[in-house]
Parts: C-alpha cells; sequence; structure tokens
C-alpha cells in the first residue's frame, strides 16, 4: 500500500477533472452499502449503483473543454484520499478511495484509473 493523501472534495473533484481531460478510463467500485451516482457532467457519462460490487465503468474518450465532476451520494461522503506510491511512473500507480465516514472501511468507494 502506498502513502495516502487526504484531499477536500472540492481537491478531489479538480483532480478527476483534470485527468478526465486526458481521456482516461475511472473503474469505480464499493464494497459499502446504499446508492451512490458519480457523474461527469460535460461528458454526457455517468455511472450509478445500487449495492453491486462494481458500479460501473466510465470511459472519457473525447471530453469537452471544461469537464466538471459532481457527486450525488445518499450519505454524504466525509473523506476523500488518494493512494500513491513514492514514486508515480504511471498513471494507473494512482488510486482514490472516498470514505462515507470513520467508521466505514477504506474500501468504501475506491476509484482506480487507467489509459
Amino acid at each position: 500500500m502506498g502513502t495516502l493523501i487526504g484531499l477536500s472534495m472540492k481537491e478531489f473533484g479538480l483532480e478527476l477533472e483534470e485527468l478526465a481531460s486526458k481521456g482516461v478510463k475511472f473503474d469505480v467500485r464499493s464494497q459499502g452499502y446504499g446508492n451512490i451516482y458519480l457523474s461527469l457532467s460535460g461528458c454526457n457519462v455517468s455511472v450509478y449503483h445500487e449495492n453491486e460490487d462494481i458500479c460501473g465503468e466510465i470511459i472519457i474518450e473525447k471530453p469537452e473543454a471544461d469537464v466538471k465532476i459532481s457527486f450525488d451520494y445518499t450519505d454524504a461522503v466525509d473523506f476523500a484520499y488518494r493512494e500513491q506510491e513514492e514514486e508515480i511512473l504511471a498513471i494507473e500507480d494512482v488510486k482514490y478511495f472516498l470514505q462515507m465516514d470513520e467508521s466505514m472501511c477504506m474500501s468504501d468507494i475506491e476509484i482506480t484509473i487507467s489509459q
């Protein structure tokens, strides 16, 4: 496991916007309960999940110039983390975790990035 870096939800959204502008793929997985809706407006792509292991796969091939990330959860997300290895060699070396509250495990929502 790499280093965990805490992010505000604004910082997290900005990082995903930057990644989206490069046309990367986001895999969203949830170990928790409840409904998750992750949308990337400007890309016309969204994923919706209700108590399943894999929320879905988002592939952004030609994002609009002003990609905006928005999140809508039945329970508010309290924490966002970036996990990265000491030296980032590829975009696949970065992984994000979202946590609903302190009592839930780090793998509630996991977002992995790939080209």
